[in-house]
């Protein structure tokens, strides 16, 4: 819940160990035509999955967002930390 309330557009799917290493939901809005974050790996941060109309694949360093893209990153807290400031944006519409 505490980080549903921090940070609305991003939250945890899946924790490794002692949550060490997370994978996080991160929907694509305002991003649209960039490579996805982490798409090539950082310290601490790299894309996993792209899920666009219902399907998913493995994004690479080619992959361009879409509107409506969910991208999964897998990440240190560290790295997630990072890259949030990175991507650090107004409110953006959401889809439906």
């Amino acid at each position: 819940m505490e980080e549903l309330l921090y940070q609305r557009e991003i939250h945890s799917v899946f924790s490794a160990g002692n949550g060490e290493v997370e994978v996080y939901s991160w929907p694509s809005q305002g991003l649209a035509r960039e490579s996805p974050p982490g798409a090539a790996p950082r310290r601490g941060v790299r894309a996993v999955a792209l899920a666009r109309a219902g399907r998913a694949s493995l994004p690479n360093g080619e992959t361009r967002l879409e509107a409506c893209d969910v991208l999964n990153v897998s990440g240190t807290l560290e790295g997630i930390e990072a890259l949030r400031k990175r991507l650090a944006q107004p409110e953006r519409p959401r889809c439906s």
